[in-house]
């Protein structure tokens, strides 16, 4: 058996459009993994170029915003609760049912801050002794960083136990490193991967540390 693994993509994409992006990336996940699942995020982004779009076809997809009416997101801006995100959870809970859940989530960008709710909330819920609402083994982040909703303050006052792995770019401009190592700070023993790159997901080369490292951690919930 191999690991089943979900794919959260980021803010203006798509499961379509990320499972393209990610060609080279998943030749990694391919070495614990032959159930990839790529979803879609529920929301259409409002702007010109989609005037009309049925979302069922939509290209630039969302997972929550911070304000309503006009849909509108921005990484780092400081809201009392996001737009969106019950719907968006309530959506995760249908594709948990409909494939008997994952062993691991893969998430990039604006899917790594809802990855970060997910954990961060399960995490609660864990301590207080009830049940995880997404039972994983492990989570990966890729220019991850921590919710801007004041209403999740809370949620991060207490390290994550989760086997987790950040990814970041020392050049990515959308979200700098440092939101992703504050995002790392709030788990236990987090895997750490630094790629010289921007805001994408990187696949380094074979016999490099961060291969072998991602490979590593992949590796130890590798399913006999």
């Amino acid at each position: 058996m191999t690991l089943k693994l979900l794919m959260l993509h980021g803010y203006r994409q798509n499961g379509t459009a990320f499972r393209a992006k990610t060609g080279a990336f998943r030749k990694i996940l391919k070495t614990v993994s032959k159930d990839i699942v790529f979803i879609s995020a529920p929301f259409v982004i409002e702007d010109a170029s989609q005037d009309g779009t049925d979302e069922a076809e939509a290209k630039d997809l969302g997972w929550f915003f911070c304000q309503s009416e006009p849909r509108s997101y921005h990484s780092t801006t400081e809201v009392p609760s996001y737009s969106g995100l019950d719907a968006t959870l309530e959506h995760l809970d249908k594709v948990f049912e409909e494939h008997g859940g994952f062993d691991g989530i893969i998430a990039f960008s604006q899917g790594a801050q809802l990855l970060s709710i997910m954990t961060a909330l399960d995490a609660a819920a864990t301590r207080a002794g009830e049940s995880p609402r997404y039972p994983i083994q492990f989570a990966m982040f890729v220019s991850g960083f921590k919710s801007y909703a004041l209403n999740h303050n809370s949620l991060y006052t207490e390290p994550v136990a989760l086997p987790s792995l950040h990814i970041l770019g020392t050049t990515d401009e959308v979200i700098p490193d440092a939101l992703s190592r504050e995002l790392a700070a709030c788990f236990v023993d987090p895997a750490i991967v630094v790629h010289d790159g921007g805001h994408f997901v990187p696949t380094p080369k074979k016999g490099t540390p961060e291969r072998e490292m991602i490979e590593g951690f992949l590796a130890q919930f590798k399913l006999e």
